[in-house]
C-alpha cells in the first residue's frame, strides 16, 4: 500500500504539465500544474526541515480551501510530518485546545486568523512560526519578484565560487542585479546612495535569518527554501493526519489516520465510481473536513484529475457552470438547494411546467438540466443522511445522486452507493474489505453499528 506522498508522486510523474489545481484570482482561473505542485511543497518541506522539524512531529494548517493548503498540507508529509487540518470556523477556546493538545511547531494559515492566534500565543509554547498562506496583494508580484532576486543572487555567489569570470564581466552583471531591484521597490529606494551587491545579498538573507529566529509571522514566499529536497521515507502504518472531531462526547478529540487508511479510502472511492485521470472536481466544502480532504481533494490527485476551488459558497452556482465538474462532492443542504431552484425554473414558465408533468416530455426538461448541471457528472452525498424524496426529484430528471456513509474515524467511508449499486433510503454497500455489522441487536435489528477494515483510524491522539 502507498503512502499519501508516493500516490501523488506518480500523478506528478505522469502528468507534469497537467493542471492539478485552479483558483481564481482577480476574476481569473489561475493554474498550477502537477510540476510545480510537486516542486513548491519540496520547498515547503525543505524550509521545514531547515527549520528543525523532524519526522512524525506536528504542523497545523487553519484555513480555507486553497492551492497554498495543499502545498502545505503535501510539503508537511514529504518531510515526515504529521498534518493538522483546523477547521476555520472554530472559535478561540477550541483553537486553543486543539494547538496545545497537538503541540504544533508551525501553522499555516491566513492573515485573518492573526489576531486570534496572536492573543493565545502564551498558551501555546511549542509554536515556533506562523505562515502565512495568503496570495500576494496587488503588489504582490513585485514582492514575488523581490524574492526571486535574492535567489538569483544566491545562484550568483555559488557560480562565482565554481568559475573564473572576468572581473568586468562580474562589476557589469551586479551593477545590473541592483538596479533592478531598485526598480522593483520603488522611487525613494532610487534616491538612497546606490547600494552594492554585497549590501543587498546581506540584507535579503538578514531578513529571511530575523523570521526564522524569531519565529514570529512569516509570508509565505519567505518560507519558501529553495533547495531540493527528498521526502522523508515514510511507512504506511506511520500517521498522516490528525483530524479533531468532537463525536458525541466532550472536548474534541483528535482522530490518527495513517497513511493507509487515507489512499486505500481515496483508492476504493475512485474504484466505485469508475474516475480517472480525466476527472475534474469543484472543491467548496470545508477542507480540513475529511470528507473533502480524502475524497475531494486525496482522490483527484492520485488519478491525476483537476481540482479548482469555488470562489465562496454563495458563488458554488457560478463556479458549476464555469467549471463542469465530471465528479462533484456535495452535502444535502446543497443538494435540496438546487432542486428548489430548478423546481423554481420549471414552475415559473407555462410550457415546461406542462412538459414537466408527463413521463413522454420529461426528457425534454431533464436534457436541460443535465446540460446545465454537467452532462455526466457524478453526485456524491455525505455528511448528513439524503432525503429520498430529493434523491427521487433528482432521479426523475436523469440525474443520480450517490449517497454515502461514515465518519471522520473511518477516513470517512463505511458504505457508498455507486452506479450499478443504488436504493433509494440506503447509504449503499460496505466498501471492499470493509467487514460491518450490528452488535447486540434488538427485536428490529436496531444496535450500534460495529466496524473493521483498512478504514479505521489508528486510534485518539
Amino acid at each position: 500500500m502507498d503512502t499519501i506522498i508516493h500516490a501523488l508522486e506518480q500523478s506528478w510523474q505522469k502528468y507534469p504539465d497537467k493542471a492539478a489545481l485552479r483558483e481564481k484570482i482577480n476574476d481569473q482561473w489561475r493554474e498550477m500544474s502537477y510540476d510545480r505542485l510537486w516542486a513548491e511543497s519540496d520547498h515547503i518541506a525543505a524550509a521545514l526541515k531547515k527549520s528543525g522539524f523532524k519526522p512524525g512531529e506536528n504542523a497545523a494548517i487553519l484555513g480555507g480551501g486553497s492551492c497554498r493548503w495543499v502545498v502545505s498540507y503535501m510539503g508537511i508529509l514529504k518531510a515526515g510530518g504529521v498534518v493538522v487540518p483546523i477547521d476555520k470556523e472554530l472559535k478561540m477556546a477550541e483553537l486553543r485546545h486543539i494547538l496545545g493538545d497537538c503541540q504544533a511547531r508551525f501553522l499555516f494559515t491566513s492573515e485573518g486568523f492573526v489576531e486570534t492566534i496572536r492573543d493565545i500565543r502564551d498558551d501555546l509554547p511549542g509554536l515556533e512560526a506562523i505562515i502565512l498562506m495568503d496570495p500576494e496583494s496587488p503588489s504582490g508580484s513585485l514582492h514575488e519578484a523581490s524574492v526571486a532576486i535574492g535567489e538569483l543572487l544566491n545562484e550568483w555567489q555559488a557560480l562565482l565560487q565554481s568559475h573564473e569570470l572576468p572581473e568586468e564581466t562580474i562589476v557589469r552583471l551586479e551593477e545590473r542585479f541592483v538596479r533592478v531591484h531598485q526598480l522593483l521597490i520603488g522611487e525613494a529606494e532610487k534616491k538612497k546612495k546606490k547600494s552594492r551587491l554585497q549590501d543587498l545579498l546581506r540584507a535579503m538573507n538578514a531578513l529571511r535569518r530575523s523570521f526564522r529566529e524569531k519565529g514570529g509571522i512569516i509570508p509565505y514566499l519567505e518560507f519558501l527554501e529553495e533547495k531540493e529536497t527528498t521526502p522523508f521515507k515514510r511507512e504506511q502504518d506511520d500517521t498522516a493526519v490528525i483530524l479533531y472531531t468532537s463525536g458525541t462526547t466532550g472536548r474534541s478529540k483528535g482522530a490518527m489516520l495513517s497513511h493507509q487508511n487515507v489512499v486505500y479510502t481515496a483508492r476504493a472511492g475512485a474504484a466505485s465510481f469508475g474516475l480517472t485521470d480525466k476527472t475534474t472536481t469543484l472543491s467548496f466544502l470545508p477542507i480540513n473536513h475529511v470528507f473533502e480532504q480524502v475524497l475531494g481533494i486525496i482522490l483527484p490527485l492520485s488519478l491525476g484529475g483537476t481540482i479548482s476551488f469555488a470562489e465562496s459558497l454563495k458563488k458554488v452556482g457560478d463556479n458549476l457552470a464555469e467549471v463542469r465538474p465530471t465528479f462533484l462532492l456535495g452535502v444535502p443542504a446543497l443538494y435540496r438547494m438546487i432542486y428548489g431552484r430548478i423546481e423554481k425554473k420549471i414552475n415559473d414558465k407555462a410550457v415546461s411546467r406542462v412538459l414537466n408533468r408527463f413521463n413522454a416530455t420529461r426528457k425534454m426538461i431533464a436534457r436541460k438540466v443535465q446540460k446545465s448541471l454537467g452532462d455526466g457528472t457524478i453526485f456524491a452525498s455525505g455528511g448528513a443522511a439524503l432525503d429520498p424524496e430529493i434523491a427521487e426529484g433528482f432521479g426523475n430528471l436523469g440525474i443520480e445522486i450517490y449517497q454515502g456513509y461514515g465518519i471522520t474515524e473511518t477516513s470517512p467511508l463505511i458504505s457508498n452507493e455507486y452506479p450499478g449499486h443504488r436504493k433509494l433510503g440506503t447509504v449503499g454497500l460496505p466498501m471492499k474489505g470493509v467487514e460491518v455489522r450490528i452488535d447486540n441487536p434488538n427485536a428490529d435489528g436496531e444496535g450500534e453499528i460495529v466496524v473493521r477494515g483498512p478504514n479505521v483510524m489508528q486510534g485518539y491522539y
